[in-house]
């Protein structure tokens, strides 16, 4: 049987202690909310409110984080460093999307 690669791959974490969601949400709020807000949800995303950000986050987390993997997001910005897309990475693969 072949394993399915998950699409969110849990390796080269942030040591656990490092990783907070205040911090995954500020670097959302700060890279995504201008596209992503309550008057214009691209993709039904609203990134400008804190209290919008975590259902965001927790219900799409593998779309997101491919997107900003890749590149195509943040749109027409400079893309996440290989530092902020591992805390995107390390939040999620220890839970994070059951964080209130």
């Amino acid at each position: 049987a072949c394993a399915v690669e998950p699409a969110v791959p849990c390796a080269d974490l942030a040591p656990a202690a490092d990783v907070r969601y205040a911090d995954v949400e500020q670097l959302v709020i700060d890279t995504c909310s201008e596209c992503h807000n309550g008057k214009t949800p691209v993709y039904g995303f609203d990134f400008q409110h804190r209290a919008t950000v975590f259902d965001s986050l927790a219900n799409k987390t593998e779309f997101i984080y491919g997107q900003v993997e890749s590149g195509r997001m943040p749109y027409k910005q400079t893309p996440w460093t290989d530092d902020q897309v591992q805390l995107l990475r390390s939040w999620y693969c220890y839970g994070g999307m059951r964080e209130p």
